[in-house]
């Protein structure tokens, strides 16, 4: 089962948390105006204009910009698939200047120049992921940090196999074989209850050959270090282009 969300949100109130980000969607009123009340900035994920506008209405202060290019589950809410495919660069300053909120822009986000050019494009901040995942804090499995060094720029495939939900991953046996056999996956989150024991047990087997490696465009140039090295290196380049 699901974990309780109601449960989960008196968790965060209990605690304080000063910061509340969500995917899917923005927070019901009645919870929304609990975490205003505590002064907690909210945030929350968009993938085009109009979702980034239901954030906005939904009382989030920042607006994640998830791009096409970016790693794991697409995190549309509003619209198909298809439809929330649209590169970081061309969402940013529309939704910027529609919504007059924080823009996040996150998505293939792996040098200096790349970051400049969004916070130039009207982005206040920017989100990385797949930059950090060979990191020694990342959680990502050896085997997932390994294989990101062999990608090539066009390795990278958009699926449905692991999760219900479309989402960038490295291609493996398992989503060769559904595709091969002309398998749909479920909707979400049905599809994810049917496929997380096999996931966990991939997991404990080593079994690259099933597990879900997500990773976003230029996986391929991710680099072995510190996480603390990796951002130091990133802020740098993208002030000095920005001096």
């Amino acid at each position: 089962p699901l974990p309780d969300f109601d449960a989960q949100i008196e968790v965060l109130l209990a605690e304080e948390v000063p910061v509340v980000s969500t995917s899917f969607g923005g927070l019901r009123e009645i919870y929304a105006e609990k975490f205003e009340a505590r002064g907690a900035v909210m945030m929350g994920a968009a993938t085009c204009l109009r979702e980034a506008k239901v954030l906005r209405s939904a009382g989030c202060q920042a607006i994640v910009m998830q791009g096409a290019e970016a790693g794991g589950p697409r995190l549309n809410f509003e619209v198909t698939d298809d439809q929330s495919l649209i590169g970081l660069s061309a969402l940013i300053g529309p939704a910027a200047r529609a919504t007059k909120r924080l823009v996040v822009a996150s998505g293939g986000i792996m040098t200096g120049a790349q970051m400049a050019a969004s916070l130039l494009a009207g982005a206040g901040a920017a989100m990385v992921g797949t930059l950090l995942l060979r990191t020694p804090e990342s959680a990502a499995h050896p085997m997932h940090k390994d294989i990101l060094q062999y990608m090539s720029d066009t390795s990278l495939e958009l699926t449905s196999v692991f999760s219900g939900r479309l989402t960038r991953v490295v291609p493996n046996g398992l989503v060769q074989a559904m595709k091969d056999a002309g398998l749909r996956s479920a909707q979400y989150p049905a599809h994810l209850r049917v496929m997380r024991p096999i996931l966990k047990a991939a997991l404990a087997q080593d079994r690259d050959d099933l597990i879900e490696m997500g990773a976003g465009q230029g996986a391929c140039y991710a680099p072995f270090g510190s996480t603390r090295a990796i951002i130091e290196k990133l802020s740098g380049e993208c002030r000095q282009l920005l001096a």
